[in-house]
């Protein structure tokens, strides 16, 4: 038998499964240490020290990874919580605030203000999206309150 066979032989490694992402699995962990305890120099076998700390790192990697577990639980509830909440709003009405008003197939969305006083006659004035003046509306007397005005889509 040639020696130079004998030296190319490679012993047997675990088989260690990737993952999807970089991390580190609790089961690929234990494969590592158990091929590190199999493969150790039976003359000078690991330190005591060097082996706690090696279990309480794979202790801290299994909390971590039940942390883990449990933050997805909880975003999972959360976003049940959030859909359950939207429900409330079907076929209701809101006002929001803005700046803007949208022309859709020639029908312009109505325009909602709020005054502090009753006024004699109020103004709208409505301009494009470069600043320019495209129509000023009068809506006559109005209370204080929340108004609403309703645009033609046409300019001036």
């Amino acid at each position: 038998m040639d020696i130079l066979q004998l030296n190319s032989v490679t012993p047997e490694q675990p088989e260690i499964k990737e993952s999807s992402s970089n991390d580190m699995g609790r089961d690929t962990f234990l494969r590592l240490l158990v091929a590190q305890l199999e493969n150790q120099d039976p003359l000078s076998p690991l330190e005591s020290t060097e082996f706690t700390a090696q279990l309480a790192q794979f202790s801290s990697l299994d909390q971590l990874n039940k942390i883990n577990d449990n933050i997805k639980y909880i975003q999972h509830y959360q976003v049940s919580i959030n859909n359950a909440q939207a429900v409330t709003f079907v076929n209701k009405s809101i006002t929001a605030s803005g700046d803007s008003i949208s022309i859709n197939d020639g029908v312009a969305s109505d325009i909602m203000f709020e005054l502090e006083g009753n006024v004699d006659n109020a103004f709208v004035n409505i301009y494009d999206s470069i600043g320019n003046l495209v129509k000023i509306m009068g809506t006559g007397n109005r209370n204080a309150g929340m108004n609403t005005v309703a645009w033609d889509g046409t300019d001036n």
